[in-house]
This record gives structure tokens, C-alpha cells and sequence, in this order.
């Protein structure tokens, strides 16, 4: 890394301190800034991360008298002058950690189990914080708020780099460590004996005879054998973490909201789809680990391809507190696990097939986070719950047991509900809604993505009776929803009940303008991911100043169109960070269709994903060219990030220009028919040569190359003639779209909502907009499916 020259320090340093969030800024923001400008000019060359530390360290003083503020200052400047640049950091480095609290430097040591560029769960990480004794509950503080306190100053301070996911938070789910702050951290680390990696336990000395925290990663023989081999006394170690993908991917299901995983990142999959065998190495471990009876932390999160065996006996770990075993593969818990009675934390997020408890986990009466998604029996029997995620309802039974667990735990902070396919009568919705609202739960996530838009409007229904008959409003920390409409269903009408919503996650078969309209109401949004199959709106949504004034990340996507979207000026004035999905061969042409973006004065990251199936790379690289361009016309200069879907299914140059002379040619020769009866009368008549080669009904003076390229890929007659209809279908859709462009604008079908629903409005919405679409979707619908 090489220091930066004077110029690009003090422009650098400016941007760390003063380049804040309006929530971010307090009282004296004006006098420190006007001394932060003042102590930029004296800024002098130096290396990018010493300068950005510096800036953590002073925002971290910054509610402390100028004149205190002076002094670091005037430490920072003399530091980075006096020393060369390494030197230099390394000081900043020095002067940080002083600064931080006890417990905040031991959570940052904490660190140091971890391997270099990996990406680290913000909740694996508190929970392990809370295990090893380091987060102090304040005041009768819910303990992961404490450890998400300790979590977000590291983050201000500059000392970790917040990762965040579209999909699960406006909040960062992770964090990296530079590999230059994580190298300062081990040498702190060694000297305190506070943890060691086996990579140092055997290319360094140890000047000590014990070892209280050790990680190791299984991949490497040399350090597997560490257990068995070290002639240092291993007996008395307490923490044990072991690695086996060092990349550490991160994403849904192991935040918070423990969605459904990703089908590329299940535990038991390689990159190449793989079944992926446990080592000599692992093998060792594992039979090592249970000799060790002091454990107070085993984490096997990234052992990937455990087996059930390799976890018999587990239950001679008396002592255990911290129990990781998420993504591991492991189906079935042993019998003998229900003897730790120290238990506080089970982890075992991610192994699909685990679905049940055994018998014996009624005796872990100490457990205070249950991640896994299992069914509710005997939960309630579990007296100091903070967390449960998720609890997988299937019955009247199990949505009883939870209300039971809500109406016994005093300590429940967290709850997560699955429902599968259950659809839970009203009586019992209400009954578990009634029993949700007088608890303590801050943090509550409902899934209902698989019972269907009949269980959805029972659940708003019942939530609207139970909500209404409250003196003081619900106001959860968190209220995360996972909805999904199958064909044909609209959006529920009375959404807007769900007042005290946070987080939402909407997946449709088919929307239109309504769908988004009736969630105007919910103005206490946070996320709102919007995603739906197809769209059946002309033009675009326009999305008017003052919706969603809270809304911070927003994910739009329509699977089979490039629908765009306008922002008039004072819309979702809090956004920072914007998903958007654009279908390449949908999009018709290359320019970018979101209009407005610029009026979104807080963005701060923008990912486009683009769709990429049957499009050539000069399309694609077309579109994300017109993406890159509009992005950087922002006056805010947000972050674009670019992703490719479907990417493995992209065409040629040449498939591309035989699929278009192949189109052409059946297109004209449908010309010999006089109308839609002769065309039926002819599919009869072809329908029986489906099954033959598709040369023996090609004409005789095609070109045989573009016979060889399309041999095996060729759709029927039958088909063909479905595809020629819905392409003139198109084309008159196409045709009416031109003509509506000098029409009157008289909006059709409005709903029945609250008094501003004006806030949403259609770009085209006239009478024969109207028909069109319905027309449409008729004629779809009377198209045979394959």
C-alpha cells in the first residue's frame, strides 16, 4: 500500500469526517466541522488506512470539548509527521485501540480467530461475543442490543468494514477486516494470550503454556493435526473454532432474518455441484474436539460435510455455552445433547434436512438463541429464550405451543415464524397475534411464502381486529413479512393495517400500478423488496414525494420486463440504497428507463442485476454500459455494483442471427394462411410430425449449416405457430401503445384506499389502456402451454 500525496490525504480525510448521514450528524457538527477543515490543510502524506483510522478516532471524540479535540487532532498530525507512513499507521493503529473500552477491546481481539479476507456474520460474531463473557448486559439490556452497539462503534471508529445485503437489512450483516488492522490485532492478540490461529501456533514460538482460544482451518493437514500433535497444553483451551471455507461467503439465511438459503451455497455443494468429502484432516479434528472438556465455545460453522456420527457424544462437553454447527449438513442431533444444561446458544442455520428435536432438548433450560427452523414442540419448555429462529408451523398444535412459549418466556426478544403450507384458522391468528403484541418481542419475522393469498388476508384481517383494540401502538425494534400472490391474486387491499411494518418482502406472479398503491400506507417501512414475475403496466411507476418517508433500501424487479420507474422530486427522501433488475432482451433498446434517480438525495449504492438468458455479451455489456452512465450522473456519487443473472445461458453472435433468420422465415411463411381456422386446421394437420426429426419438415434449400445448429434444439410445428401468435399479439399491443401516446389520461379502476393514495399514480392509464390489458392477458391465457 502506498501513501497518498498531501492533496489526496486531506481530500480523503474530509470525506471520513464530515461526509455524514443527516441521522449521523448532532448539536456541535458545525464547530467540528470548521475545526476538521483546519486540521485537514495541516494533513500530511500518508498511507489510505492510517488517514481513515485517524478519521474513526476523531468522530469517536467528537462529543468531547474542541479543546480536547485540539489535543488528538494536533497527536494525529504529529504522528503521521514524525514517522514514515508504516510507521505511522501503525501508531494511529496504537492510539485507537487505547482509546477503545475494555470490552470493546476485547471484542475487537475477538477478531483475531478469524482468517484474513473473510467475510464475518454480524450475528455468529455477537453471539459469540456473548459466550466468551465479553457483552455486559446494561441496565436489563437485551444482550444482542448491547453487542449490536459494540458492533456499529467499531464500524464508526473505522476499524471494520460493514458488509451489507440487499435483501436482508438497511443495517450491515457483516463485516471485514483489513488485512493490515487484522495483522496489528494478532500481535496484540499473542501478547495478551488471548487467541491464536494453528497457522501461528506453528510457525511461531508461543511464549505461553496454555492456550484459552485457538482457530484452526481443516483444509490444512498440518494445522488439523494441531490437536493431536501440539506439545503445548491444549487441555484447559476453552474457545475452539474451526474453518474449512475460507472465503466465508455471506448472505441470507445467516442474518437475522434466516431466510431460505441460496440452492448454490447449500453446505453440501462444491462450486461445480460436487458432493464434497470430509478430509483425513477433518476427520481428525472432530475425533480430538470431544476430548477437550473445559469447551466453553465449539464452532463448527464452516466444517462443511459433517456427518451425524462425527457429532456422537457431544454431550460430555458439559461446559458448552456456544454450540455452532450452522451449514455443516448434519440431519439428526444426538440424544445425549440434552446434557449440556449450559447451553446458551444451539446455531444450526442452513442444514435443510434438520427439521426435528430429539427428546432430550427439553433439558436445555439455559438456552438463549434456538436458530434453526424446526417445529414448535415443547419449545415453551425453554424458560430464557431471547431468540427463536425460525419455528416451522404445520399445525393448530404447533401455532399452540407457540402462544404458550409467548405467554411463559419473560425474556423473548426475537421470534420467527415459518408457516409452510399451513393456513392457521382465524381464531388461532388472532389468538397468536394477541398473545404477539403483549409480549416484549422487538424483533419479529412472519413467513408466509407458501400457504397462498387466502392465509395473507386472514393474516392482515387479524392483525387489523387485534391492532385495533390496543391503547398503545405495536412498535417493534423490527417487523420483517415475507409474502408471495400466485396467479391471478392482488395484493391484499387493507395492507395498510400493518402499520407498525418495517420490513417487507413482497414476490407477485403478475402486478400492476394497484399492488404497489396499496402499500402506501405502510410509511414506517425500512426495506420493501418488490419482485414479480411479469407486469402488465404501459409505461412506468411514478412514485411521488412522500412515500415511504423511512424507507432506506428498495429492490424493484420484474423477472420479464425492464419496467422502469420515476422518482419525482421529495420520493423516499431517506433512500440510501437502490436494487433494481433489468431483463436485457425485454428491455426494448439500450437506454436506461428509471427516470429521477438523480432527486434521490441519500443514495448512497445502487445494484443492478441484469437478466441475461438468450442475450448476446454485446447486449448485455449495451445495457450495463446505460446503467454505469445514469449512475454516475447522481450528484450523491453512489457506489454501482453490477451482477449477472442467468449468464450461463447467454447466446452467441451466431445463435443470435440463426435464431433471427429462423424467426424471419417463419414468419413469412405464415402469409399462406388466410385466417386464424386455417391455421388451426394446418396445426392438426402437423401435429403428428412432432416427434419426427425437425429436417423432415424443413424446406429442401435451407442452408444446412443453420439445420446442424438448431438439430437438437428445434421447437415443434405445433409450438411455432403458438410463438407466431403471441408475437403478432405483441406486435398489436405494440401498434394500440403508439396510438395511446396523444390519449386522454382517465384513470381506470382505482381502489377504494386511504385519502392520499393519489401518491402512486399510472403514467398511461385510458379506457383503452384498459382493455388492452385485460385483452391481453386473455389471450394469453387461451394460448396452449407447453
Amino acid at each position: 500500500m502506498e501513501a497518498l500525496n498531501e492533496e489526496k490525504s486531506k481530500i480523503l480525510f474530509l470525506s471520513k469526517t464530515l461526509n455524514l448521514q443527516e441521522e449521523e450528524k448532532w448539536a456541535g457538527f458545525e464547530e467540528y466541522s470548521c475545526y476538521t477543515l483546519k486540521l485537514a490543510d495541516g494533513m500530511p502524506s500518508a498511507m489510505p488506512l492510517a488517514i481513515t483510522v485517524a478519521a474513526g478516532l476523531l468522530l469517536a471524540r467528537r462529543s468531547e470539548a474542541l479543546a480536547e479535540l485540539k489535543m488528538l487532532g494536533e497527536s494525529i498530525i504529529s504522528s503521521l509527521k514524525q514517522y514514515s507512513p508504516c510507521e505511522g499507521m501503525n501508531k494511529i493503529l496504537q492510539m485507537s485501540y487505547a482509546d477503545l473500552s475494555l470490552p470493546l477491546r476485547s471484542c475487537i481481539l475477538y477478531l483475531s480467530v478469524f482468517p484474513e479476507n473473510y467475510t464475518i456474520n454480524k450475528d455468529r460474531l455477537i453471539l459469540l461475543w456473548e459466550a466468551e463473557g465479553i457483552i455486559k448486559r446494561i441496565d436489563k439490556e437485551f444482550s444482542w442490543v448491547t453487542g449490536e452497539r459494540y458492533f456499529n462503534e467499531l464500524i464508526s471508529r473505522r476499524l471494520i468494514q460493514p458488509v451489507f445485503h440487499l435483501s436482508s437489512s438497511h443495517l450491515a450483516v457483516g463485516c471485514t477486516v483489513h488485512t493490515l488492522i487484522l495483522d496489528f490485532i494478532r500481535s496484540l492478540s499473542r501478547e495478551e494470550n488471548f487467541a491464536m490461529t494453528a497457522k501461528e501456533f506453528i510457525s511461531v514460538p508461543f511464549p505461553c503454556d496454555t492456550i484459552r482460544r485457538l482457530s484452526l482451518d481443516c483444509r490444512n493437514e498440518d494445522e488439523a493435526d494441531t490437536l493431536s500433535t501440539s506439545s503445548v497444553d491444549l487441555s484447559r483451551m476453552r474457545s475452539l473454532t474451526v474453518f474449512r471455507d475460507a472465503k466465508g461467503k455471506l448472505g441470507p439465511p445467516y442474518s437475522l432474518a434466516d431466510k431460505i438459503p441460496d440452492p448454490q451455497r447449500l453446505p453440501w455443494v462444491s462450486e461445480h455441484g460436487e458432493e464434497m468429502r470430509a478430509t483425513k484432516a477433518l476427520e481428525v479434528s472432530i475425533n480430538s474436539i470431544l476430548a477437550f472438556k473445559l469447551l466453553r465455545v465449539l464452532d463448527l460453522g464452516d466444517t462443511r460435510n459433517l456427518k451425524n456420527h462425527h457429532v456422537k457424544g457431544i454431550g460430555g462437553l458439559v461446559l458448552l455455552r456456544y454450540l455452532g454447527l450452522e451449514r455443516t449438513g448434519i440431519n439428526e442431533l444426538p440424544e445425549d445433547i440434552g446434557k449440556l444444561e449450559q447451553l446458551e446458544t444451539l446455531d444450526l442455520r442452513g442444514n435443510i434436512g434438520l427439521t426435528t428435536f430429539p427428546a432430550s432438548a427439553v433439558n436445555l433450560r439455559e438456552l438463549r438463541h434456538l436458530l434453526v427452523k424446526v417445529d414448535a414442540t415443547n419449545i415453551w419448555e425453554m424458560p430464557k429464550l431471547q431468540q427463536a429462529l425460525t419455528i416451522h408451523v404445520e399445525s393448530s398444535s404447533s401455532l399452540g405451543n407457540v402462544v404458550e412459549l409467548l405467554r411463559k418466556s419473560e425474556q423473548l426478544r426475537t421470534l420467527g415464524i415459518s408457516m409452510g403450507t399451513f393456513v392457521p384458522t382465524k381464531t388461532n391468528l388472532v389468538s397468536f397475534l394477541d398473545e404477539v403484541v403483549k409480549s416484549k418481542v422487538q424483533f419479529l419475522n412472519l413467513d408466509y411464502r407458501f400457504p397462498g393469498s387466502k392465509a395473507i388476508h386472514k393474516l392482515v384481517d387479524s392483525w387489523e381486529k387485534v391492532t385495533a383494540q390496543l391503547e398503545t401502538k405495536f412498535e417493534p425494534r423490527r417487523f420483517f413479512l415475507t409474502i408471495s400472490y400466485l396467479y391471478g391474486s392482488r395484493v391484499t387491499h387493507n395492507m395498510s393495517s400493518l402499520a407498525s411494518l418495517t420490513h417487507l418482502d413482497i414476490y407477485l406472479d403478475e402486478a400492476n400500478a394497484e399492488d404497489l398503491l396499496v402499500l402506501e400506507g405502510l410509511t414506517n417501512l425500512v426495506l420493501l423488496t418488490f419482485l414479480a414475475m411479469d407486469c402488465y403496466v404501459i409505461g412506468r411507476f411514478i412514485i411521488k414525494g412522500g412515500i415511504f418517508p423511512f424507507l432506506k433500501v428498495f429492490s424493484f424487479r420484474v423477472m420479464n420486463s425492464w419496467m422502469g420507474l420515476e422518482f419525482e422530486k421529495g420520493a423516499m427522501p431517506q433512500l440510501q440504497r437502490l436494487g433494481r433488475g433489468f431483463h436485457v432482451l425485454n428491455q426494448g433498446g439500450q437506454e436506461y428507463r428509471d427516470i429521477g434517480i438523480e432527486q434521490l438525495a441519500c443514495l448512497t449504492r445502487v445494484h443492478a442485476v441484469t437478466f441475461c438468458k438468450e442475450a448476446t455479451v454485446s447486449e448485455v455489456e449495451a445495457v450495463e454500459g446505460a446503467i454505469r452512465d445514469k449512475v454516475s450522473e447522481i450528484a450523491t456519487k453512489p457506489i454501482l455494483e453490477l451482477s449477472r443473472e442467468n449468464q450461463e445461458e447467454m447466446w452467441t453472435e451466431e445463435q443470435r442471427q440463426a435464431t433471427l433468420a429462423y424467426q424471419l422465415s417463419e414468419e413469412t411463411s405464415i402469409g399462406q394462411f388466410k385466417d386464424d381456422d386455417q391455421i388451426r386446421e394446418h396445426e392438426g394437420q402437423v401435429s403428428g410430425m412432432d416427434s419426427k426429426s425437425t429436417q423432415e419438415w424443413r424446406t429442401e434449400d435451407e442452408d444446412p449449416m443453420w439445420k446442424d445448429k438448431r438439430k437438437h434444439n428445434t421447437p415443434s410445428k405445433k409450438q411455432l405457430f403458438e410463438n407466431v401468435q403471441k408475437r403478432e399479439l405483441h406486435r398489436n399491443i405494440s401498434s394500440l401503445s403508439d396510438k395511446m401516446k396523444d390519449a386522454g389520461r382517465k384513470f381506470i379502476g382505482r381502489p377504494k384506499l386511504s385519502k392520499n393514495s393519489n401518491k402512486f399514480k399510472l403514467e398511461s392509464s385510458t379506457e383503452e389502456e384498459h382493455q388492452m390489458r385485460k385483452g391481453k392477458r386473455e389471450a394469453l391465457h387461451t394460448i396452449p402451454r407447453k
